[in-house]
C-alpha cells in the first residue's frame, strides 16, 4: 500500500444525525491501523463565563455538559462497526470551532482531519462553512470534506494534477496527490482517473487581449508544442506513479472547467486536489484553482498539501 495515514482526527458533530464522516474515518483506520479520534467541540457563551462573571457554578455546568456530551458521542460510536481500529474519543471546549479543531489535530499529531459539510444540488454549489474553509488554509496536511450521500462499493477516486506547475505548486504536490489517491484507491476498492487541464493559445491569447494596452504581438510558439510539453510532463508522472488500470484524461481547459466536467463524466465520489497556500497570506488565500472549485464539487474533497510547503 502507498503512504499510510499515521493518526486520524474525525470532527463529529452533535446536529448530525448521519455521521458520515466518522464512517469514512473508521474504514481509514482500520485500513491503515492508525489511531481515529472522535472529536467533539461544544460551547455556550452563556456557560462560558465571557458575558457573566465565572463561578463555580459555571464551571459545573460546563463539565456537566461535557460529560453529557461524551456519553452521547460513546453512544453513536457503539452504533457503527468499528472492530479492527484504536478508536478514542474527546470532548473539546471552544470557539471558533476550527481553531479548536487545529489545535487538537496538533497536539494528538493528526496527518489527516476527516469532517462532513454538504452540497446544496438546488444552489448547485457545496455550502462550505468558515470552519470548512478556515481548515483548508490552515492545516499542513490532508482533510477530507465529506459530502452526505451514500458511499459505493467501488467508488471512483479523481486526482487532479498539474505536472507543468503552470500555477505556482510545489514541485512534488502532484507526488503527494498521486500517491494519496492511490494509496485511498486501494483502501476502498475503487478506480482512480487522474485528470490533466492544459491550457490552449486561443485562451492565452485571449487572456493577454483581455490586458488594456496589451501590444499584439506574433506568437512564436504553435500550439502543438504546448500540448506536447504537457502531454510529456503527464507521461512522466503516471510513468512513475500511476497504478496500472489508471484512467488518465488530458484535456485542453481552464482546471476550473475540465475539473467540474469531468467529475460529471466520471461520477467521482472523491477529488483529490492540491492545496497551495501564498506565503505569509496562507492563512488567507488558497490557490485560485482550488478557491474556484471546491464549492461547486457535488463530492467529497481530499485536500494535500506538498510534503513540504515551499
Amino acid at each position: 500500500m502507498k503512504p499510510r495515514f499515521e493518526r486520524i482526527l474525525v470532527v463529529v458533530s452533535s446536529t448530525r444525525e448521519r455521521q458520515a464522516a466518522l464512517e469514512r474515518a473508521i474504514v481509514l483506520g482500520r485500513s491503515y491501523r492508525c489511531p481515529v479520534e472522535a472529536f467533539v467541540c461544544i460551547y455556550d457563551p452563556y456557560i462560558a463565563g465571557e458575558r457573566f462573571a465565572d463561578s463555580e457554578g459555571l464551571e459545573k455546568a460546563r463539565e456537566a455538559l461535557k460529560v453529557s456530551t461524551g456519553e452521547w458521542l460513546k453512544a453513536r460510536l457503539s452504533e457503527i462497526d468499528s472492530q479492527g481500529v484504536e478508536l478514542s474519543t474527546h470532548v473539546g471546549w471552544g470557539s471558533p470551532l476550527c481553531e479548536a479543531v487545529l489545535a487538537r489535530a496538533a497536539l494528538i499529531g493528526a496527518d489527516l482531519i476527516v469532517k462532513d459539510t454538504h452540497h446544496h444540488p438546488h444552489l448547485e454549489r457545496a455550502l462550505f462553512s468558515n470552519t470548512d474553509w478556515n481548515l483548508l488554509r490552515g492545516f499542513e496536511d490532508a482533510l477530507w470534506l465529506v459530502k452526505a450521500g451514500d458511499w459505493p462499493e467501488h467508488p471512483v477516486i479523481m486526482a487532479a494534477v498539474d505536472p507543468v506547475q503552470e500555477h505556482e505548486r510545489p514541485h512534488n504536490l502532484d507526488l503527494r496527490i498521486l500517491d494519496v489517491a492511490g494509496s485511498v484507491t486501494e483502501v476502498f476498492s475503487g478506480d482512480l482517473h487522474v485528470v490533466h487541464a492544459y491550457p490552449s493559445i486561443s485562451n492565452s491569447v485571449l487572456a493577454i487581449s483581455a490586458i488594456p494596452g496589451a501590444a499584439g504581438f506574433p506568437l512564436e510558439i504553435s500550439e502543438d508544442v504546448i500540448v506536447e510539453e504537457h502531454r510529456e510532463a503527464l507521461n512522466e508522472l503516471i510513468a512513475g506513479h500511476a497504478a496500472p488500470g489508471t484512467e488518465v484524461h488530458f484535456v485542453s481547459g481552464s482546471p476550473r472547467d475540465v475539473l467540474l466536467e469531468h467529475r460529471e463524466i466520471t461520477g467521482a465520489n472523491v477529488v483529490v486536489m492540491g492545496v497551495v497556500a501564498r506565503g505569509i497570506l496562507k492563512r488567507l488565500m488558497l490557490g485560485s484553482t482550488a478557491e474556484q472549485v471546491l464549492d461547486l464539487l457535488p463530492c467529497d474533497i481530499l485536500a494535500v498539501r506538498a510534503a513540504e510547503d515551499e
